[in-house]
This record gives C-alpha cells, structure tokens and sequence, in this order.
C-alpha cells in the first residue's frame, strides 16, 4: 500500500499544481452543473431582471439595482431569448472565475512563504464550495468573488512597481465592482487607506499617492451617476438600499420617535401598525420591515430623502441609542450566524487582527498588503453587522477571496511549533 502512495505521489508531482487545481474544480462544477443545471435563480434575481425592464423601456437607471448585473442579463435576453438567458451570465462568471483564479495563484505564491501553504491557499480558492456552488446562480456574488481577488492583485502589483496599466486595471475595476454591488464601495476606501499608510513607509510613498490617482476616474464616474439618481429620487445615494439600511438602524427594535417627524403624523401612526416582535434578524422581520418601507413611499408618506433624514435625526439626537443598538445588532449576529463557514470568517479577521498588531509592534515592520487584505476583510464583515443583513453566509462571498488569502497567511504563519510561531512569515516574500 505504501509502495502504491508512493507511486501516485511521484506521478502526480510531474503535474503542474494550478493545471490539477482548476482540473478538480471542473470536475466539480461539472457536478454541480449536472445535478442543478446551468441556470438556477436567487432572492434578488428577480430584481435585476426587472431593473434591466425598466432601463430597457423607459432608458433610465433602477434607483434599487445598479447596472452591471442587470446589464448582463439584458445582454444574456438579447443574445439567447427569454427562455435561455442565463447561459450568458453563467458563461461569463465561470470564464472570469478562472482567469481571475491564476492571478490569485501568482499572488499568493508571492505573499506566502511556504510553497506548501501557498499551494493549498489556490487550491481553497479553485475548491471552495460556495463559489462554485454559485457559478450557475443568476447573482453578483460570483462576480464580486472573482473581480475582488483581481483587483487586489493588480494593488498588489501595483505596490511593487507602479506601472500605468495596473493603474488604469485598478480604476475599471474599481468601477466596475462598485457597479456590481454599491456594499464594494469599500475598496475605494481601501485604497485612500492604503495611500495614507503608504505616505508614513518610505518605501511606498511613490506607490501610494500615484495609487489615489486612480480614485480620479472612479470619483468621475460615481457623481455622474449619483447626480442622475439624485434626480430620480430626490436624494443622492448610490442605491436605494442605502436608505433602507439607515431606516432599518433606527426601526429595527420598534423605536419611533415622533418629535423627530412633527408634521407627519400619518408617518408616526403607520410606524405603530408595522410593530414587529420576534428575531431582527429573521426573513419574516425584514419581510414586514421591507414593506413598512415600501408603502411609506408608495404612498408618499415620506421620501427616500425624509426617511434617511429621519435615521440620521435619530442618529444625532439619541447617539447612546444608536450606538447601544449598534453593539446589540454585532451581538445578535454573532449568535445568529449559525453555519461554521460564517463563524470562520469571524475567527479569520479576528486572528488576522491580532497577528497584524502582534507583528507590527515585535518585529516593528510594517507590511502594506497586509494592512489592505486586513482592511477589506475586516470592512466589509463589520458592515454586515452593522446593517440589515441576515444572509451572511452569501453576503461573504464577494470577499471571501480576500478571507482565503488571509487564512493562508495565518496557516503560513501559525504552523504548529512546540515554542510558537514565527512572525517573520506573516509578511510577503521579497
């Protein structure tokens, strides 16, 4: 038996190790293929489809869904019909995933130190379930997955030697993700970051402000585009769901505060009618939460801009509620989180932190990419609890590229030693 392990070892060492990571990956979303077929829908599909209606009839932009996603299924209906739209989109996500995939490769190999561990980090990036599991799902997770860990290779890149096409690669990506789903917006806030942390490591200070120019186009893009919601729907936000995040901090446990709406007493008393009892956190409390909001302003009760006034009133007149609900709601995820996958994204940052000021502080080094995959990873975990979120598992996705490069950090690191760990391997090789 040892003989034949052996035997397949030295046979399969002559293979190259990214050809066998994205040939097991085939085989599984073959699999997975089979069994669920090549187009399967999600709760938010229906929503991109109708943004996609209403850009197509009227020519203007949904105020709810911006128009990446909607845009493919559009070009998806119009390429193959009404009944096989959905090999487009499916087309696209498993291409990307996989060219996205061996830039992952090249960057972990780079970050990690020990080959072994660099090795299976690509290998949980090619075999990790969920994603694969939403290749054929008619949503931008998959997207986000593939395009978040491009868009920190090409900063990663970009950090070493600041050439002009990574740049303009960092600013259409940028763009291009921030359109996928407003929540990336963070990456932008991770580069002005990075850029501030890079003017203090001399090494990096030419990187970092060359890098905040490629905010400029990305910053061009983003006003055109908020200006033109700003006229649709009075208040100028992304994405609606940014107000329906505000209004959700401050209804969430059934607060009204009437002095806050003085000439809107239909406002207050429709507030008392969608009283809600039960878990914050479940479907059937953001379902009664959701229409709360909708007949507000189907009925023209309050516009999107007075309800968003109205949180931010409440934000600033009653801060020690605002903040006591704000650590209640992290404590109401933590226990609601349920499946083990979502627990370890917690215990990830949470590890990664304390690695990140332990290294700094006793080996008084700095790491730059470090700081980034901290920033994106931790950024974009915080805000799912501190906004209406309860799917956290699929809410993830679109970072977890970012969460499988910080595990591998921390295995690389953390190996099992009978006196500790090694700091030094939790910084990039040279």
């Amino acid at each position: 038996m040892k003989k034949k392990t052996t035997a397949l070892l030295e046979y399969l060492r002559g293979f190259n190790p990214l050809c066998v990571a994205i040939a097991l990956s085939l085989l599984m979303l073959a699999v997975i293929l089979y069994v669920r077929g090549t187009t399967n829908c999600n709760s938010d599909t229906p929503s991109y489809i109708s943004a996609w209606n209403d850009c197509y009839r009227y020519g203007e932009i949904d105020i709810f869904r911006t128009p990446v996603y909607p845009i493919l299924i559009g070009t998806g209906r119009m390429l193959f019909g009404a009944d096989h739209w959905g090999l487009l989109p499916t087309i696209v996500q498993i291409i990307v995933f996989y060219a996205c995939g061996i830039a992952f490769s090249r960057m972990a190999l780079g970050i990690i130190s020990n080959r072994r561990v660099a090795w299976f980090t690509v290998f949980l990036y090619f075999l990790f379930y969920p994603i694969l599991n939403t290749l054929s799902l008619m949503g931008t997770e998959a997207l986000g997955f593939s395009l978040t860990a491009l868009w920190m290779y090409c900063v990663w890149r970009f950090m070493q030697r600041a050439r002009l096409s990574y740049g303009i690669a960092i600013s259409l990506l940028t763009v291009a993700e921030i359109m996928l789903r407003p929540s990336l917006l963070i990456l932008a806030l991770a580069i002005v970051g990075l850029a501030l942390a890079g003017v203090f490591v001399k090494q990096y200070r030419r990187q970092g402000l060359l890098l905040l120019l490629t905010l400029i186009p990305v910053g061009a893009v983003y006003k055109i585009y908020v200006d033109e919601m700003e006229r649709l729907t009075g208040f100028d936000t992304i994405s609606v769901v940014s107000v329906y995040n505000n209004y959700y901090m401050a209804r969430q446990y059934n607060d009204i505060f009437p002095e806050l709406l003085p000439d809107k007493p239909e406002a207050v008393e429709l507030m008392r009618r969608y009283h809600k009892e039960g878990d914050c956190l479940s479907r059937e409390y953001l379902l009664k939460l959701w229409s709360e909001i909708t007949e507000l302003e189907k009925t023209g009760i309050l516009t999107y801009r007075e309800m968003n006034d109205y949180a931010m009133a409440m934000k600033k007149n009653y801060p020690e509620i605002w903040y006591k609900y704000i650590f209640r709601r992290i404590g109401d995820s933590l226990v609601s989180m349920g499946p083990l996958k979502n627990a370890c994204n917690y215990l990830v940052v949470l590890c990664y932190s304390i690695l990140f000021v332990t290294a700094w502080i006793k080996c008084r080094k700095f790491s730059i990419i470090n700081f980034l995959t901290l920033m994106i990873g931790g950024g974009s975990l915080l805000s799912l609890f501190l906004y209406a979120q309860n799917d956290f598992g699929r809410l993830m996705l679109p970072t977890s590229a970012v969460l499988i490069l910080m595990g591998g950090q921390l295995l690389n690191c953390l190996r099992f030693r009978p006196f500790g760990f090694r700091l030094v391997n939790f910084y990039e090789k040279r």
